[in-house]
This record gives structure tokens, sequence and C-alpha cells, in this order.
């Protein structure tokens, strides 16, 4: 296995690590904690996922990347593309969406549920699969 394939499994484990560890654990386990009041939780919650946006912006660059020098524009390559493509949709078209729901709970709206919550759910769910299944493809190369 060459370096560029290694940090190119690497870099997709990574990167669904951190969707993992954000998205599905610590994001739902601070509305677990009674003296987080709903507005600060939503707050906090906002903040972290646009710092996140970063991070995963940058780990998806790398990984295309690293995509190119393994696998050249390949299907590897391609389907990476392709979840910083998902990503890039999710900040455009759902972020603002629930950045102003947040704003208006903070402010004290009593908003009913929105679908736009799951689809970010659903598609950080698929952006996680698609990345480890790129690393097992990535592994099962060499």
């Amino acid at each position: 296995m060459t370096r560029p394939e290694v940090a190119f499994a690497l870099l997709a484990a990574l990167w669904a690590g951190q969707i993992i560890g954000v998205s599905f654990i610590a994001t739902p386990a601070k509305f677990l904690a009674p003296s987080l009041v709903l507005p600060v939780a939503l707050d906090v919650g906002r903040a972290t996922f646009h710092v996140g946006s970063y991070v995963e912006a940058a780990l998806g660059l790398a990984l295309v990347a690293a995509g190119m020098f393994a696998f050249g524009a390949g299907p590897r390559t391609i389907v990476a593309m392709g979840v910083v493509l998902l990503l890039a949709a999710q900040h455009m078209a759902l972020l603002p969406i629930l950045d102003r729901r947040v704003e208006l709970i903070m402010a004290g709206a009593q908003l009913r549920s929105s679908w736009h919550h799951y689809a970010w759910i659903a598609a950080d769910a698929t952006r996680v699969l698609l990345l480890l299944g790129l690393c097992v493809a990535a592994f099962r190369k060499a």
C-alpha cells in the first residue's frame, strides 16, 4: 500500500470519526444535561456545526487530494468528491434553515418539528457510510 493510499484511508476514517463524534455522540449528549437549557444547547450546537464545517471542508479537500495521488480520477476519488459535494449541499441548503430555526427558538418561538433536521441526519449518516466504505475499499486494494 502506497503512502497516498494509506493517507486516503486514514483521512476517510478520520473524517467519518469526526462526524460520528460530533453529530451522533456530542450533539445528542448535550441535550441530556439537565442544567443546560434548550436555547443555550442550541446555540452551542450551532457554533459547533459552523466550526466543524471548516474542519470537514479541510478533511474533504485533503481526502480528494490524496485520492488523486493514490487513485487518479478513479471511482474512489469520484466518491470522495461526491462526499464533499454532499457536505457542501448540507451547508448551503440546510444549515441556513436550521440556523434560522435556532434563532427563532432562542427568541422564544414554539416551532413544530421540521424535516430539515432529519434531512441533516440522513446526509450525515450517508457521508459516514460512504467514508467508511472508502476506507475499507482503500485497504482492500492493498
